[in-house]
């Protein structure tokens, strides 16, 4: 999952109102040479009202969210009053949706509406509409594409399908380069043996000692689901995982109506088949939306400098402060705090194996750059 962080979306010419802020007139530049786009983004927030007879009338814009985007289609979750579906106000809401085209002018400007963004539309038709304007992002993911996203919805398993923990490092770092939260749900721990569930509880040791919310459960039983719900409460989230690990059957527990297919596990490969095609924001309820989306396949590390790596481990930045060097990577350096954390078991063995070949890993992307 190709994560971006946060960047606005308009040109700072514009207020979050949609007035205009040192622009001459709409539609020409200023001396300040602005460019015919910055005129015509001008023109996209003043065609929402009109003058005449000295009385401003506006059009019927209405405030939503995008819940799926498809081959140009995006419908919109609005509510019946008008008032902008909101996942913080911790409420459930008679939803209704309009399947929208974007204006011409957003694809002129080079804006893409992703699934999540909060929008103003324009119903047009029964059930039809205009999309007018995408509103301000606090965040955007590349892979899979969603906007305004709180936190990343991390399920694993430690068996069917085997855990791998490189994977789940590697997926840990995207989330943490993003500055989203991430919380991690072991799955169908119903299927363990007793070994296995101390092994499953060594392991929810050492994310949470990471600093991670970590849970475990059933998504067929039901163990554990009102913990983690409790803690999705009021959220945007991403679900993420290897296929397999039951990222679709959580949904469908929260949410029995929804029409969701879900894959039988592959025994003979070991994994899972990926049941998901397309990004879905679903309304689970307690203000909560979770993004279905397309299994992810190897992810490559973000490009980051070497040091900055450190950082993308909680517990590795955590005690890095204590280290005699401020750009010390953790291998070889006198004085390392962080490799003195291992030795007394206060940084789990295999988290830092990881970091450690992470640390190979982009040390080779930057000698293929260069």
């Amino acid at each position: 999952m190709a994560l971006l962080p946060l960047r606005p979306e308009f040109p700072p010419f514009l207020s979050k109102g949609g007035t205009l802020s040192r622009c001459r007139r709409p539609g020409t530049a200023s001396r300040r040479g602005k460019s015919k786009a910055e005129g015509r983004c001008a023109i996209l927030f003043l065609c929402r009202s009109i003058e005449k007879g000295g009385k401003v009338l506006k059009e019927t814009l209405l405030r939503g969210r995008i819940v799926r985007a498809l081959a140009g289609y995006y419908d919109v979750v609005v509510e019946e009053d008008g008032e902008t579906p909101s996942a913080e106000d911790g409420q459930d809401f008679r939803r209704s949706v309009l399947r929208t085209r974007a204006r011409g002018l957003l694809r002129e400007l080079g804006i893409t509406p992703l699934v999540g963004d909060l929008v103003h539309v324009r119903p047009t038709g029964e059930g039809e509409g205009v999309l007018i304007e995408v509103l301000p992002r606090k965040s955007e993911l590349v892979r899979p594409p969603a906007a305004n996203v709180d936190a990343v919805l991390v399920v694993a398993t430690l068996r069917e399908p085997e855990v791998d923990l490189a994977y789940l490092d590697r997926l840990l770092v995207h989330v943490e380069h993003a500055r989203l939260e991430a919380v991690l749900f072991w799955n169908k721990v119903d299927v363990l043996g007793l070994s296995e569930r101390e092994e499953l509880e060594a392991l929810l040791g050492v994310y949470r000692s990471a600093g991670y919310a970590t849970f475990a459960g059933s998504v067929r039983t039901g163990e554990g689901l009102p913990e983690v719900r409790a803690h999705l409460a009021g959220k945007v989230l991403v679900l993420a995982g290897p296929s397999g690990v039951g990222k679709t059957s959580f949904l469908r527990v929260l949410r029995p109506d929804l029409p969701l297919a879900v894959g039988e596990l592959s025994r003979k490969l070991g994994r899972g088949r990926h049941t998901t095609r397309e990004v879905v924001l679903v309304d689970v309820g307690q203000g909560s939306w979770i993004a279905d989306a397309p299994g992810f396949g190897a992810l490559r590390l973000p490009d980051v400098g070497l040091p900055e790596l450190g950082r993308l481990f909680p517990e590795i930045a955590a005690c890095a402060e204590g280290c005699r060097f401020r750009d010390c990577l953790h291998e070889r350096e006198p004085g390392c705090a962080v490799r003195a954390a291992v030795e007394e078991g206060k940084i789990a063995r295999s988290r830092y194996a990881n970091y450690l070949t992470f640390l190979r890993e982009l040390r080779e992307m930057h000698a293929e750059r260069y």
